[in-house]
């Protein structure tokens, strides 16, 4: 039921929101597969082919429908809430397990990065229910979980997959003394390492049979591990320290686990929070990397688990002192609490309010917009002012049909104005692409596109080789602030 509401209550403000630069990239993307082109091999991406694969299924069924995606997003972000608040059930009691579903609900995040918080938790769920009445099923179940989840999200689906090794290791240390405990952890490993390894296999060897395993596996692995964004620290101090005290607390709390494992102690609490603090400690380096408050988000819900975990702990152990285990309480629960009510206040976040997922989008002055399906979007005037260029200007100088490249925003001009982007560049940052691919991508657009949209802010922050080369081959024909329409020399 908790799904079902937050669902729907994401279902309320789906039509709100401009599309964004990760959104845009999907759409493409997904349109891409649908026309019959193979990711990886016909377009660069650093995410596994899955998310485009069913977005494809779902533009395709729905008729290009944008709200079919974004009620997507809705249904697996409400399977986000219910999951956390049923793995809290199992770690604490049921006010605070409730405390971290309603942060979930409240924070959902970036839609587009749903599948971090997802598998993981999908994965940890089925854990959960094998250590409760360790029927093996659940472990195969669990490994599957793990392995289909890296089709969507590779890296998370490896995390989760070694999060599963790790809680049946910790059960065979603890029970090593019981009689046929070897044989029987040898056939739940099994369980696992089969079922999540085979689906893992399934899914990536298919992608490499039609793309090149060398080329999966440098977009996957060697790129994505390359890339960061640019340092961005608008969002305040106390949004700053949410993936810090989210490390400390995840460490702190692997090591208590650790003790108690090491002393032969085991229960599921243990057992879950000890494979949660795990997710978080290696899942948390995103914020890092990415220096940006949407990359704490992304994680978020395992954080709030811990939070609560930890909350949970005190209030138990404070018991006898009222007084003080509401103050310990308070101040555990006070860095995320005032981080939810900074992001939806609106504390800027240091990128546009949609990838914060909140309802928090749906407070913004906004302009309704039509899109090619007769679905009404609600957006800020300056976005669809960018839009509406792109639109005029392609409708003038271009022929209906014909390609259009877009480097940099809008990026949904491809899916709102159904032109094709002829290159295998999805992203037109500098580092998003080799210096091979790049001087590919310009020899095909010099080639099939008489007019390029360029954003002057990429160019400028993140495209200096795009901006040298547009010179050399184009001319401005019109200008919208950052944006630039621009026409073959």
């Amino acid at each position: 039921m908790l799904a079902l509401a937050a669902a729907a209550t994401y279902g309320g403000y789906a039509a709100y929101g401009n599309i964004h630069q990760d959104e845009g990239w999907l759409l493409e993307s997904s349109l891409r597969v649908a026309r019959g082109e193979v990711p990886h091999r016909d377009f660069v991406s650093i995410y596994p082919a899955g998310r485009f694969y069913l977005f494809a299924a779902v533009l395709e069924l729905f008729e290009g429908e944008l709200l079919a995606v974004r009620a997507t997003w809705c249904i697996l972000r409400g399977a986000v809430v219910g999951l956390v608040f049923a793995l809290g059930r199992r770690m604490m009691p049921a006010p605070f397990a409730a405390a971290a579903a309603v942060l979930a609900w409240l924070l959902p995040g970036p839609w587009h990065k749903t599948f971090f918080a997802l598998v993981p938790l999908a994965t940890l769920a089925a854990l959960a229910a094998w250590a409760g009445d360790r029927r093996r099923g659940w472990l195969w179940l669990a490994g599957a979980l793990a392995g289909v989840g890296a089709w969507f999200r590779h890296d998370v689906g490896v995390i989760s997959f070694g999060a599963a090794g790790a809680l049946v290791m910790a059960s065979w240390w603890c029970e090593r003394g019981q009689p046929r405990r070897a044989t029987a952890w040898a056939l739940d490993t099994l369980a696992v390492t089969v079922s999540g390894a085979g689906l893992v296999a399934v899914g990536f060897v298919a992608i490499a049979a039609a793309a090149g395993a060398g080329e999966v596996a440098e977009q996957l692995v060697a790129r994505a591990w390359r890339e960061s964004a640019p340092p961005i620290t608008a969002g305040g101090r106390t949004i700053a320290l949410l993936p810090w005290s989210a490390l400390a607390l995840a460490v702190a709390l692997l090591v208590q686990v650790a003790r108690r494992v090491g002393g032969g102690r085991w229960d599921v609490p243990t057992a879950l929070t000890g494979a949660v603090a795990l997710v978080a400690v290696v899942t948390v380096n995103q914020s890092f990397r990415y220096p940006e408050a949407i990359r704490f988000l992304q994680g978020g819900p395992v954080f709030y688990l811990l939070w609560c975990v930890a909350a949970a702990g005190a209030w138990r152990r404070f018991g006898d002192a009222p007084m003080l285990r509401t103050a310990v309480v308070v101040i555990a629960a006070g860095i995320p609490a005032i981080g939810a009510a900074a992001v939806l206040a609106g504390a800027p976040v240091g990128l546009p309010i949609e990838y914060t997922g909140t309802i928090a989008v749906g407070w913004e002055r906004t302009q309704p917009y039509v899109t090619s399906t007769g679905s009404t979007i609600y957006v800020s005037p300056e976005w669809a002012r960018s839009v509406d260029f792109v639109q005029r200007t392609t409708a003038v100088h271009l022929q209906p049909g014909a390609p259009l490249a877009v480097i940099g925003r809008p990026s949904a001009a491809y899916f709102l104005l159904h032109r094709r982007n002829p290159s295998r560049l999805i992203r037109f940052a500098d580092a998003a692409a080799t210096a091979a691919e790049r001087e590919a991508a310009l020899a095909t657009l010099v080639r099939e596109c008489p007019v390029v949209i360029a954003d002057g802010l990429l160019l400028r922050r993140r495209g200096a080789w795009w901006r040298r080369a547009l010179q050399r081959h184009y001319a401005p024909i019109e200008r919208l602030g950052p944006l630039v329409a621009m026409g073959r020399r």
